[in-house]
């Protein structure tokens, strides 16, 4: 068996577990899982109806659908470690889109465990998926891991779907830690080129620009990130479309 195969065995093993344990239930093994359900006291109205309307449909339809459902209204919620929990479950069932549902398993499992959101990214993808919203948040989860190879794997299949600031920001990142300082700047100029606006790319300029001892342009760009705001949030609109999309309720 090569490398490569023995890591998707691997990972399809690592899955199978993930899949079984959110299956599980705690009490005897013939009995139907429990269907998480948390407090919904402290949310919205609006999300705490969803949450408790989608609830409610599983105890009297346990379909692939209605479980996908509930993992919707959960996301939707920010309720991530429950949305985990079913739409694993909901990934296990035939008729569901499963690398949907993987991938927003790894949205939600991202904040509390990188490793295991690889693991449901890197799922997603062997399932079938080839979304570029999941081959970025996986290459997020690696670079923020030190695993810069594989995290360059996966920020150019990226940018061979089309122009991606986050993805060349990567990159230059990437090239940064490694110490090609020229190459970083170059990759740092694109991505700011395809989005002028985006904040991190301004930060990787300044740090790449002081490194090559250019404190003038590190300095200018020391400014913008001065008079920012807001973070630029990873886009993903494959996540927005399995959340809201028409066929979410």
């Amino acid at each position: 068996m090569t490398g490569h195969a023995a890591g998707n065995a691997v990972r399809s093993a690592l899955v199978a577990l993930a899949v079984l344990a959110a299956a599980c239930c705690d009490s005897a093994a013939d009995q139907a899982p429990a269907i998480p359900f948390p407090n919904v006291s402290h949310m919205r109205p609006e999300f705490a109806a969803l949450v408790t309307k989608t609830h409610d449909a599983l105890l009297a339809d346990d379909s692939a659908a209605a479980w996908q459902r509930h993992g919707r209204a959960l996301m939707e919620a920010g309720e991530s470690a429950e949305a985990e929990q079913v739409l694993l479950r909901a990934a296990a069932m035939p008729g569901n889109d499963r690398p949907g549902c993987l991938h927003a398993a790894g949205v939600a499992a991202a904040g509390v465990d990188r490793e295991r959101a690889i693991l449901h990214f890197r799922a997603a993808l062997d399932a079938g998926g080839n979304a570029p919203s999941t081959h970025l948040r996986l290459a997020v989860m690696l670079e923020q891991l030190g695993r810069f190879d594989e995290a360059e794997q996966e920020y150019r299949a990226v940018e061979k779907a089309g122009p991606s600031s986050h993805a060349l920001l990567g990159l230059g990142r990437i090239a940064l830690a490694r110490g090609d300082t020229g190459a970083a700047i170059d990759l740092l100029r694109r991505a700011r080129y395809v989005d002028e606006g985006h904040v991190e790319v301004a930060i990787a300029l300044a740090q790449a620009y002081n490194r090559a001892g250019d404190t003038q342009r590190a300095e200018r760009f020391a400014r913008l990130i001065r008079s920012a705001h807001d973070v630029t949030p990873v886009p993903d609109p494959y996540l927005h479309e399995f959340v809201f999309g028409a066929d979410a309720r």
